[in-house]
């Protein structure tokens, strides 16, 4: 093989080369668990207090976007809410590089309001979707960190409480 097409080759495939070579080493942390149990709180408090030692971002939560955009949640949740939700998370997994990336929530999370909500406005082919791409998304991820409720929930104007509560009993 010509020694031109091996550089030619190598050199249009560096910047792939040096984005994935920089994944690889990248340690992905997904802190998961209902609204109101402070993850955005730890993940924030994680970089504050990280952020001068070590190379570390933030995946912000998704769902807070959609509510200011427009999209309804809990039970109204649609499919189009639905593919915004995990295009933006995929976005933000694939735009964001550091040492450590922190994520307040997944499509983890996504998944399980669908299938807790039981939204009639989501058919099944796209909770099918949502699962395969989780089930992709999960390899992405070193760690996941569920925190379960430990307290009296508190409505943070965006989800459902009183869905919750009667989940719960």
């Amino acid at each position: 093989m010509d020694c031109t097409v091996i550089t030619g080759f190598y050199n249009s495939h560096r910047k792939t080369y040096d984005y994935y070579s920089k994944y690889i080493k990248m340690r992905r942390i997904s802190i998961s668990g209902t609204h109101s149990v402070d993850k955005t709180t730890l993940t924030n408090s994680l970089i504050e207090v990280l952020k001068d030692s070590i190379d570390i971002k933030l995946i912000p939560e998704v769902a807070r976007e959609l509510h200011a955009e427009g999209f309804l949640l809990n039970q109204d949740f649609t499919e189009w809410g639905l593919v915004n939700g995990v295009t933006k998370c995929l976005s933000y997994g694939r735009n964001i590089c550091a040492d450590i990336i922190l994520s307040d929530r997944s499509l983890i999370d996504i998944l399980a309001y669908i299938k807790t909500n039981k939204s009639s406005k989501i058919r099944k082919k796209y909770l099918e979707l949502v699962e395969e791409i989780v089930f992709e998304e999960s390899k992405r991820f070193n760690y996941y960190f569920y925190l379960p409720i430990e307290f009296p929930l508190i409505s943070d104007g965006i989800r459902a409480l009183k869905m919750l509560i009667i989940k719960k009993k």
